[in-house]
């Protein structure tokens, strides 16, 4: 009879579940409609990590990180050409600061969040880069000076916002 030493096997094997669940499993996630999916991994049901999202025609779609099943970090979005449509910083699966892009790579809207609302200065630009338009939010809503500019930078409007309304003589 040959004897069989079980406890290298039975080492090996249980360093392998745990090694299994510490890392995840990398799944491919169709959505409901079949017209996307994504490439990540899960930990205990939930994603975590980089995860990539691609057309049904394999375009990459956007790419950011996951923790704990919340958006977290940098997301980039991409134009279905591929070049840089946005980026949007998250905590905790809520939108901190955005900005967007013309196709040409130039910033065309720049603001921030907080609790999910617009807040603080958004500028729009027009495409060579020239301010096109600075409003300032508070919880969502316009508030203080709201001014338009030419692309040859004149001020063209200028209207005074208190709870997204105007107000005074302007």
């Amino acid at each position: 009879m040959i004897a069989i030493n079980l406890k290298p096997f039975l080492i090996c094997l249980v360093l392998g579940v745990f090694s299994f669940q510490l890392h995840g499993q990398k799944i491919k996630e169709f959505s409901a409609d079949g017209q996307e999916y994504g490439v990540g991994e899960k930990m205990n049901n939930k994603k975590e990590g980089l995860w990539r999202f691609y057309s049904a025609s394999d375009q990459l779609l956007r790419k950011g990180e996951y923790e704990d099943g919340l958006l977290e970090g940098k997301w980039i979005y991409y134009y279905p050409s591929g070049k840089l449509y946005a980026k949007i910083e998250y905590e905790r699966n809520e939108a901190i600061s955005y900005t967007d892009y013309f196709e040409t790579g130039a910033v065309r809207l720049k603001g921030s969040f907080n609790k999910g609302k617009k807040a603080g200065t958004w500028t729009t630009f027009y495409i060579n880069g020239i301010r096109r338009k600075i409003e300032t939010y508070y919880e969502g809503e316009r508030r203080g000076l709201v001014q338009e500019f030419t692309p040859n930078r004149q001020l063209v409007i200028e209207e005074d916002y208190s709870a997204d309304t105007t107000y005074g003589s302007w």
